[in-house]
């Protein structure tokens, strides 16, 4: 009963915001505001009005932005919490200055810092950060460097019907290892450090994702670019469901290459997918891990 209290609450201040906003906008300069915004630009135009202070435009448009659910916000974890930590504070800011405007108006104003103070009404923080979506690129089309490749090929083709691309993850595998410093999916392992490994040994993998427990997962086509250097089999796969250790299917490559892959959803008994790069020689490196997702397949 109270998390649907908490809701309602949430719901309504979200509207007096929009009732406050348009009562306090001359019909000539709303008329000129009635306008199809981009993604981007709803972010550009919140992040502008919050940093501003203007907390009545930063709901209005930090709200328009969750309630389209574009992709980023599906997608990347981070990203969706800082924007609804900015509109939870927005609408805290409003609610403040209501109390204060009707109550006690000496009691409320804006310290040196640039900090909403409301004395004995709510709100004395620092701005939650927010940074503009994931860069989201043109899908260019896929072209592993393989020289075979076997098992559920989803490469060129699967990938080019894709408009766009978000990225989860990309960086070194080592900042992101499992059971050490996870920040994406359940983290990468190696049987070697991640370079110099014995022929077939396997350089990456993990981080087994799966849309269960991360939100930012869901089913799709994902493209994975590995950077480094030296020959490699490289793919991916869900062993708990397969038992193969490219069950997404299999290339043979010299780094950096890239290849795509189809994610149906955690199957019963899957583990949830996981990138696989075996060395091919001795002096086979992975520096890097690049993750995206390209919409459904």
């Amino acid at each position: 009963m109270k998390i649907h209290r908490l809701a309602g609450l949430r719901s309504l201040l979200v509207t007096l915001v929009f009732i406050l906003l348009l009562g306090s906008l001359p019909t000539a300069s709303y008329a000129q505001e009635v306008v199809v915004l981009t993604d981007a630009d709803l972010v550009k135009k919140a992040q502008a009005a919050y940093t501003s202070l203007d907390f009545f435009n930063a709901a209005m448009y930090f709200q328009a932005y969750i309630q389209r659910n574009p992709l980023p916000m599906r997608t990347n974890a981070v990203h969706a919490s800082e924007v609804k930590e900015a509109l939870n504070y927005s609408i805290r800011a409003v609610r403040a200055a209501l109390l204060c405007r009707t109550q006690s108006t000496s009691n409320c104003g804006v310290d040196s810092q640039g900090l909403l103070v409301s004395k004995g009404f709510g709100l004395t923080g620092p701005l939650v950060k927010v940074e503009q979506p994931p860069k989201v690129n043109p899908l260019p089309a896929d072209t592993p460097s393989s020289s075979s490749s076997s098992g559920n090929n989803n490469s060129a083709s699967a990938a080019t019907s894709a408009p766009l691309a978000v990225v989860l993850f990309d960086g070194s595998p080592n900042t992101n290892r499992r059971k050490v410093n996870a920040n994406f999916c359940s983290g990468f392992d190696t049987e070697c450090d991640f370079g110099n490994c014995p022929v077939n040994y396997k350089l990456v993998f993990g981080p087994y994702c799966r849309e269960s427990d991360y939100p930012y997962i869901e089913p799709g086509l994902y493209r994975v670019t590995i950077s480094g250097s030296g020959p490699v089999t490289a793919g991916a796969t869900d062993y708990g469901t397969s038992f193969q250790l490219y069950g997404f299917g299999k290339y043979t490559m010299n780094l950096p290459g890239s290849y795509t892959f189809c994610w149906p959803g955690r199957q019963q008994g899957g583990y949830g997918f996981e990138t696989i790069v075996q060395a091919g020689s001795t002096s086979s490196v992975v520096s890097g891990i690049r993750i995206e997702y390209l919409g459904k397949c």
